[in-house]
């Protein structure tokens, strides 16, 4: 599947879920909860959409807090992120704006950064990976 398909797909479900006009933009930076309106509640009716759109699994937090272990004490302590915590956020979300909030960044703060473009790149990795076992087997 290329990426412009998942990306057609993830759009479709977004747009279904969220009640978005097709004369509505999203664009891939587009963030889930300040741009497109995401509440906690739609979350879990949009994972359960993409696993079953896509037919993966999507496991706890793989999604959503892009696989960080948010319960490694290494990552975060007492609901904010650790020095270590904030540079593998830094690396796995290359274009979060982190500057503003230096080292009072709690996890909650997190889940506003995520973008459409993220979601399209995790689906794809994930569907890349079924795709190649497929074949290998």
């Amino acid at each position: 599947m290329t990426t412009m398909q998942v990306k057609t797909r993830v759009e479709a479900i977004f747009r279904e879920l969220l009640h978005i006009g097709n004369d509505e933009p999203i664009h891939a930076e587009s963030t889930l909860f300040g741009d497109l309106g995401v509440a906690s509640i739609d979350l879990v009716n949009i994972h359960f959409r993409l696993e079953h759109e896509f037919d993966i699994r999507i496991g706890p937090g793989d999604l959503w807090c892009q696989g960080l272990d948010l319960i490694s004490r290494r990552l975060v302590r007492r609901t904010r992120l650790t020095p270590a915590g904030v540079a593998e956020v830094r690396r796995r979300l290359p274009q979060a704006d982190l500057d503003g909030r230096r080292d009072r960044i709690a996890v909650y703060d997190l889940f506003p950064l995520i973008t459409v473009g993220e979601v399209v790149e995790f689906i794809g990795r994930q569907v890349e990976t079924v795709e190649k076992a497929a074949a290998e087997s």
